[in-house]
């Protein structure tokens, strides 16, 4: 779709340009009125035993992109989800490197508390000869840098985070251990762009993204 004004559809601003539209819907039960301003929000949940960060993350990587979502619902008839993309008449190719060139030996520390992203990130680290330590939390991060025999040479650790968020980890990990470089690993906004030096991973991530970032981190 062509817009050629600034439009408003619900919860997604968009300015004028060309967009990609994807409406995916439903029949099913709906959402209550009540709940519906709220599904954006981190950590709200509905849903006993969720963490609530799932629509937080869509909305993330389809505002950083420069879109916008709309959720429109009705009770009993179902739901209806829109997602904007902008529209651009160009082809990106990203050359892919061999597994000698992706590969180290440097100790790495993984903070995330998706259990699946985190065994995927292990996986694919440890594969390349990474030597990986895990923490499914900020203070399990901490203890793991504290109990470790080596160095930690790189921290690649989720920003959003119950508790100790990524930030809150990031500070402790420069009194402990400077040397440390880091990445952030996001689907949010940048905030501490300048604040520390560190770079950005943004999520979700292929194995070739982590292993390219991870490279370049430790090449520095």
């Amino acid at each position: 779709m062509d817009l050629s004004a600034p439009t408003q559809d619900r919860t997604a601003h968009l300015m004028p340009g060309a967009y990609v539209c994807v409406e995916i819907y439903d029949d099913g039960c709906g959402i209550e009125p009540a709940v519906l301003p709220r599904i954006f929000e981190p950590f709200f949940t509905t849903k006993y035993g969720h963490r609530g960060l799932g629509l937080a993350w869509v909305y993330g990587i389809i505002t950083n992109h420069g879109g916008g979502g709309a959720v429109s619902s009705q009770l009993a008839y179902g739901t209806s989800v829109r997602i904007y993309f902008p529209a651009q008449k160009k082809i990106i190719e990203e050359k892919t490197l061999t597994n000698d060139e992706l590969s180290g030996r440097q100790t790495i520390l993984l903070v995330d508390d998706e259990e699946m992203i985190l065994n995927m990130s292990q996986m694919v680290l440890s594969s390349h000869g990474y030597q990986v330590l895990t923490a499914s939390s900020g203070e399990k991060g901490l203890e793991a840098i504290a109990q470790s025999k080596t160095a930690i040479d790189l921290l690649v650790t989720d920003m959003v985070m119950p508790k100790m968020n990524g930030r809150e980890l990031i500070q402790q990990v420069r009194q402990v251990s400077p040397a440390t470089r880091v990445v952030c690993a996001t689907a949010c906004s940048r905030t501490l762009h300048g604040e520390y030096e560190m770079d950005f991973l943004s999520k979700p991530y292929t194995s070739q993204q982590l292993l390219r970032k991870v490279k370049e981190c430790l090449a520095v």
